[in-house]
């Protein structure tokens, strides 16, 4: 009996040594030959590890599970990943940036089937009304959907996915050109950014040459840690002295401390292309300037806002005109507030003409803004009068405070409740006490602690259908 417990001891150790080693070999193997040699960065999806967290807290909760899972005889639909071409879901899913392209994202996902793919690309770009173009030697084929500020590039045996606000054009097919015809991408596992991710067994990782980033689904909570280090010491004020709204259901503020100039050409630079400013006549530099680079945003409660409902009818005299109706709605109590500078922000706005009596500020569809204006701030707040404030002192340069069910309720949008109703609280604090160091801590915390918070919210939005 003994020699049969030692040999089925062996046996198992051999299966998790094996399962161990196949893992390890994977973590390596599925980064390489996807990411551009000269890419400053990298983010990683450890989808495969987070199927196996999945599948232990099924086991460990079984009848959250079964509550919430429903069954079907319902035969199974033909559309399948395997008949589209391509691997929607790898090992891992890893996306970079590169240096010479701002504020872009990288990715690249393996073709399995290149007929299959074509047919596949082409059937849902032609949904989407975007026309797919060759590459000028021929080499590979691209297509920028424009509303998802997408653009992808492939040829017979990989896709790149690039996302970026701006989309030039130009500086992406130098991308897409390295990695599909050049192969200009990291082959070596012993190269340091192939390593740290490698190395890492969160569920999400970014990293860069000195920063990490980590995120993990836990039973109740995501948990964010890291350590981010920028390029010279001390961009952000290693204490501050923030107004916030008690009770709020959303607070978040950043302080981007603009006596760094550094920090002040980096926001203009990242703003410029933003189409906001150009749809009302505004210049970002100017914006920018006319603020110290602290802003906040709090929503506390609900409010009423007069709307004018503009329909058309036609006159005795069969003339088509213009009617006008006025209809009270229900906004969020919302309220922005910017650090003032020297030169006056709201005396800008109003050059610019984009004011309306009251200096209301009408930028977005749903919201009016009134734009209040003191020595020290600028304000846009969905009301008038003022909203109470407090004034704290804090290590964070950057907070954000959800709670949910507050939030949910004072959005009123019933398309969201379903989304939040198994999220409790959010928070996300950054600091920079001394030198380069960014230290970044966070938690997505769920009203199950005993359930994973991936299924938790996955539940939430509906029913799965087990075919």
């Amino acid at each position: 009996m003994k020699k049969w417990a030692k040999i089925l001891l062996v046996f198992i150790g051999l299966l998790v040594v094996g399962y161990w080693g196949y893992k390890y070999v994977k973590d390596t193997s599925s980064l390489l030959g996807i990411i551009h040699v000269d890419a400053d960065c990298a983010f990683k999806i450890d989808i495969h590890d987070i199927k196996e967290t999945l599948v232990l807290d099924a086991l460990s909760s079984p009848k959250h599970y079964f509550d919430n899972i429903s069954f079907s005889d319902s035969e199974k639909k033909p559309d399948s990943l395997e008949d589209k071409g391509i691997d929607l879901q790898p090992y891992s899913l890893v996306f970079y940036t590169h240096p010479a392209v701002n504020n872009t994202l990288f990715g690249a996902l393996k073709i399995d089937d290149t007929a299959n793919f074509e047919a596949y690309i082409e059937s849902e770009l032609t949904k989407r009304n975007t026309v797919i173009e060759t590459a000028e030697d021929g080499s590979y084929r691209y297509a920028i959907v424009q509303k998802s500020k997408i653009a992808l590039a492939w040829n017979e045996t990989v896709l790149v996915p690039a996302f970026s606000p701006d989309m030039p054009l130009e500086k992406l097919q130098t991308i897409f050109n390295a990695v599909l015809n050049e192969g200009k991408t990291i082959q070596d596992k012993a190269h340091p950014l192939i390593q740290r991710l490698s190395d890492s067994d969160d569920h999400m990782v970014y990293v860069g040459q000195k920063s990490k980033l980590t995120l993990n689904f836990e039973d109740g909570a995501a948990i964010l840690d890291g350590e981010l280090y920028t390029e010279t010491p001390q961009r952000f004020q290693p204490e501050i002295t923030v107004e916030t709204v008690p009770e709020a259901s959303f607070q978040f503020y950043f302080d981007g401390n603009f006596e760094n100039t550094i920090n002040k050409d980096q926001m203009i630079a990242t703003l410029e292309g933003v189409s906001f400013f150009e749809k009302n006549k505004l210049d970002v530099s100017k914006v920018i300037n006319r603020t110290n680079g602290f802003v906040s945003l709090a929503i506390k409660g609900k409010t009423v806002q007069i709307d004018t409902i503009i329909s058309y009818a036609y006159d005795d005299n069969f003339e088509k005109v213009a009617k006008k109706d006025l209809q009270e709605k229900q906004v969020p109590r919302l309220h922005i507030n910017l650090g003032a500078e020297n030169e006056s922000l709201l005396d800008y706005l109003d050059e610019q003409g984009v004011l309306g009596p009251n200096y209301l500020f009408e930028p977005f569809p749903l919201y009016q803004l009134y734009v209040k204006e003191d020595a020290l701030h600028t304000g846009f707040d969905t009301f008038k009068g003022t909203i109470d404030k407090q004034e704290q002192v804090s290590r964070a340069f950057m907070n954000t405070k959800i709670d949910f069910e507050k939030l949910s309720d004072d959005l009123g949008i019933p398309q969201w409740s379903q989304y939040l109703s198994t999220l409790k609280n959010l928070q996300i604090q950054a600091s920079q006490a001394k030198s380069n160091k960014v230290v970044v801590k966070g938690a997505l915390t769920g009203w199950q602690s005993d359930v994973n918070i991936i299924s938790q919210w996955a539940f939430s939005r509906s029913k799965d259908s087990v075919q």
